[in-house]
């Protein structure tokens, strides 16, 4: 009895390893993302909210902002795998520019700039 319990449990274990490895493995990408498009941005209390269509290829975004038009790199740049991202603790009436950048391993690509100042 004991021996058709572990029959049973290996058999059900080989089933789930086998059903997890049947998945198709994702395909490394060859070359960079293209860059992403349709960025809007929407003024909050102190916040703002960036929407923008996929760059084909993209497994990633930074969101990068400055204070002044022209690309400002942070280091500290938000990073996003969806298509939206809310940006928090801004000052109000400020004007910022935000960039979106689309990334994968073998590269990245940019959006145009946008700007929006928080209420």
């Amino acid at each position: 009895m004991k021996s058709l319990r572990n029959v049973a449990f290996g058999a059900a274990a080989a089933l789930v390893v086998f059903a997890a490895s049947a998945a198709e493995p994702k395909a490394a990408p060859t070359e960079p993302p293209m860059a992403p498009t349709g960025v809007s941005v929407t003024p909050g209390s102190g916040s703002v909210t960036l929407n923008w269509t996929a760059g084909a290829g993209a497994a990633s975004y930074r969101i990068h902002q400055g204070t002044a038009s022209g690309f400002e790199a942070k280091a500290s740049a938000k990073i996003v795998v969806k298509t939206t991202a809310t940006i928090t603790g801004l000052t109000a009436g400020t004007e910022y520019f935000f960039v979106v950048q689309s990334v994968n391993s073998k590269g990245f690509a940019y959006s145009d700039e946008v700007s929006v100042t928080p209420k």
